[in-house]
């Protein structure tokens, strides 16, 4: 039974003290220099939809600041493979993680053949903190402050590095659902944590309840968590880059999609009825508002000097082939080849004042950017390209890009302890995606 807990991106804060020689003064937080925030499955139509409604204040905010543009997907709909692709530079045929699993194995960091953002930051003494990154377990050595993608999982070794950098006792999916009170503003379905005894699992009863478990309970708890580290990290490490990775917009698009948008399955022949609409087709809207005040926490580490990325790796849509084909798991979104990509910072340039034409971005196109923006050279062996021309002209003319052959020189694949422990519980987690078969 779940208790208590709490989703294309990472973030790092740092802290100071003053000493004075008369009295105390309390600690002041050095803002980061970059935020990175990944959201996973952001559909770009509800992302407008919500801000022309005036919701979603907090990512308005940043876009004001900066652009957003709505991006094609580069590779397969898959995530590891993308946000793996977003942090190397690298297409999968280079980085190595081309499925969620390989030989049967769900992929992880030793599955990854070259550097990530996170190594390159950390070889050129940058300060930084990666959260929850996809494939970022076992923790690696040489990536800063890493807090692996499984923290909440405990039977995992190699969790964090440095070891001991956060207690990770602390962030325990089931001690962060308690008594499910988050609920009520997410769905007024009468939610039965003792389901799976009270409902055989054919009842339609059990799969609504499995799916509120695993598909929202889980997934806020696992969010909560992250966004609880990086504000404990915050507190008490001088970070200049912070990077996180929120994951719960794409579940509840997987599982409620239907009840937010019932026609495109009833023109299919699906039945969907009107009181599960009305129970639990608020989830994802609200999900959206949920992940807006997680963004508007991590605001308060930056200042007008920050950059900030928000990145996604792939949009959104109702499928119903996907209730046809997999009726038992009760899921009826499923991924799109376009998604979000914002930048927002003083050093970037308004969408409004971009007048003349710019290279469409690419997913690729982050880590290079990342690096020319904290003035640090960019590998010619990697894939993307530096976005200096979204940098106002006063940036650009202080900063041009420079070049080195490659980070790959001193990049060591992270080692494996023999015992992984709960293979089988991430497999099953993937399966009830229909990640995996």
């Amino acid at each position: 039974m779940l208790k208590k807990h709490g989703t294309v991106l990472l973030l790092f804060v740092a802290t100071f003290t003053f000493f004075g020689c008369s009295s105390a003064k309390p600690p002041e937080t050095k803002k980061l220099k970059v935020l990175v925030v990944g959201i996973d499955g952001m559909e770009p139509s509800l992302v407008d939809d919500y801000l022309s409604q005036g919701k979603l204040l907090n990512l308005k905010k940043i876009i004001n600041n900066g652009f957003k543009k709505t991006i094609p997907t580069n590779f397969a709909l898959s995530s590891p493979v993308i946000w793996t692709s977003i942090a190397t530079g690298v297409p999968p045929e280079i980085h190595g993680i081309t499925d969620f699993t390989i030989d049967g194995k769900p992929v992880n960091s030793a599955s990854r053949k070259v550097p990530a953002f996170w190594n390159i930051l950390d070889s050129n003494m940058v300060k930084a903190a990666t959260l929850a990154w996809w494939a970022t377990w076992p923790a690696e050595r040489d990536g800063g402050i890493m807090i692996g993608d499984r923290v909440y999982w405990q039977e995992r070794p190699q969790k964090v590095y440095p070891e001991g950098i956060i207690d990770t006792t602390k962030f325990i999916l089931d001690d962060y659902a308690g008594n499910f009170e988050f609920l009520p503003r997410f769905t007024s379905y009468p939610y039965d944590s003792e389901y799976k005894t009270h409902f055989s699992e054919g009842q339609e009863e059990y799969q609504l309840n499995k799916l509120i478990a695993d598909r929202l309970i889980r997934i806020y708890c696992r969010d909560r968590i992250y966004i609880d580290i990086a504000k404990e990290l915050s507190a008490k490490k001088n970070l200049e880059v912070l990077s996180i990775y929120l994951q719960g917009i794409d579940h509840v698009q997987h599982a409620f999609w239907q009840y937010m948008d019932p026609e495109p399955f009833r023109k299919e022949g699906i039945t969907v009825s009107g009181d599960n609409v009305a129970r639990l087709g608020r989830i994802i809207p609200e999900y959206y508002a949920f992940i807006d005040e997680l963004v508007g926490t991590l605001l308060t580490l930056c200042d007008e000097k920050t950059l900030i990325f928000v990145l996604s790796d792939h949009g959104f849509g109702p499928d119903p082939s996907v209730i046809k084909d997999t009726p038992k798991l009760g899921l009826s979104g499923n991924h799109k080849d376009e998604t979000v990509f914002i930048m927002s910072g003083r050093d970037v340039r308004r969408e409004a004042d971009a007048t003349d034409n710019l290279e469409m971005p690419t997913q690729l196109d982050f880590l290079p950017t990342l690096l020319y923006a904290l003035r640090l050279p960019v590998a010619k062996d990697i894939s993307g390209r530096p976005l200096d021309g979204y940098f106002t002209n006063e940036f650009r003319t202080n900063n041009s890009v420079s070049y080195i052959s490659t980070y790959k020189t001193n990049f060591k694949k992270q080692q494996l302890k023999s015992s992984l422990g709960d293979d089988g519980k991430v497999i099953e987690d993937l399966r009830g995606l229909g990640y995996v078969k």
